[in-house]
């Protein structure tokens, strides 16, 4: 099977700052060539590939060249109704794109990734098993999602000992309403219209950021205050370095976060609800994380004060989610999306 990557915007990210890097991992393991839908853009391209020691990937510059020498052509950009996303009608091969937030414009984004022959998208999770927001409006590929995990890049590693961090729970992230007054006038009316009645994309971490003086002694809270929507004023590998603990949240789209793997890494244990996405990924709640009733701000933090006792275990369990991460390195993840779509074509 020969892959293609069409226009591969993520390599002029900085790397250790990609928190998708699998996909620039899946570009150096597994991709024979890059298409290149707007030609002008080659010498760019050509120089940036230089940069990343990987010039030797041949780029296309017409569907022609792509029906003579691709099988799959993949896109990991998102947003399919912006002209350089959009997949190419004339390309004969399997298309396979990366939804990322598919919250924005979703109807538009489906007829492209339809009317562009689109046989399976990429999600984060099983949306199409776990959001009824993707179900109603990505009907046509429930079952035709393959799920890529964010992973984690090398940087958030585990450095300090267990036994000399912080006992508390860091609660890190975004905490933004559903109507997010820093998205594009109209780009996310079906997402506010279909969540009516509802506030936060995050609910956990709102009721964490409104109580975070009466729970100082269990949680640090590094999460902003409304109308602030993001806290860029932390390192996220400290803080998550310097705690036992962090507070996970899958939000209204349920799905794991980057954080669910970003902080196993790091040696902190995960405190998140009971929830089957976990499952999926191989944690079980008293082995490899501390598991509470999903948005019970009561439950979270009696299961964490509980636990927290507990020191014998705690690193046991540690222990365990260090196994676990190991599984969600940023080249680990390229590897199992490239084995599922080489299952695809078989």
């Amino acid at each position: 099977m020969k892959i293609a990557i069409q226009n591969p915007s993520f390599i002029f990210t900085e790397p250790l700052k990609n928190f998708n890097g699998y996909n620039l991992q899946f570009l150096k393991q597994h991709t024979d060539y890059i298409y290149l839908s707007r030609p002008l853009s080659y010498f760019k391209y050509k120089k940036r590939l230089r940069e990343l020691a990987i010039g030797h990937i041949p780029i296309l510059l017409s569907t022609k060249s792509l029906n003579n020498y691709v099988d799959t052509l993949l896109h990991f950009s998102g947003e399919p109704y912006l002209p350089t996303h959009t997949p190419p009608k004339r390309f004969l091969g399997a298309k396979v794109w990366h939804v990322l937030d598919y919250v924005f414009k979703p109807i538009e984004s489906l007829k492209h990734l339809q009317d562009g022959g689109v046989s399976h998208i990429m999600g984060y999770s099983r949306h199409d098993k776990y959001c009824e927001f993707f179900k109603k409006y990505y009907a046509p590929y429930i079952d035709k999602v393959i799920d890529v995990p964010f992973g984690f890049s090398p940087r958030f590693e585990n450095k300090i000992p267990f036994e000399k961090r912080d006992n508390r729970c860091i609660a890190l992230g975004s905490v933004n309403p559903i109507n997010d007054p820093l998205c594009a006038p109209g780009i996310l009316n079906e997402y506010i219209d279909f969540n009516r009645g509802k506030k936060w994309t995050h609910e956990l971490r709102r009721k964490i950021a409104e109580q975070h003086k009466t729970l100082s002694a269990i949680v640090l809270s590094k999460l902003p205050h409304f109308p602030e929507t993001k806290n860029p004023h932390y390192d996220p590998v400290l803080e998550l370095n310097s705690h036992k603990f962090f507070v996970n949240d899958e939000g209204i789209m349920n799905f794991p976060p980057a954080r669910t793997y970003e902080g196993i890494a790091t040696g902190a244990i995960m405190v998140a609800s009971e929830n089957v996405i976990y499952e999926d990924l191989g944690f079980i709640a008293g082995k490899n994380y501390i598991g509470f009733k999903r948005n019970d701000i009561d439950d979270f933090a009696k299961q964490l004060k509980k636990y927290a006792l507990d020191s014998v275990n705690l690193k046991n369990m540690q222990e365990e989610s260090l196994k676990l991460a190991e599984q969600y390195t940023h080249s680990a993840i390229a590897n199992r999306l490239h084995s599922k779509l080489c299952s695809l074509n078989s």
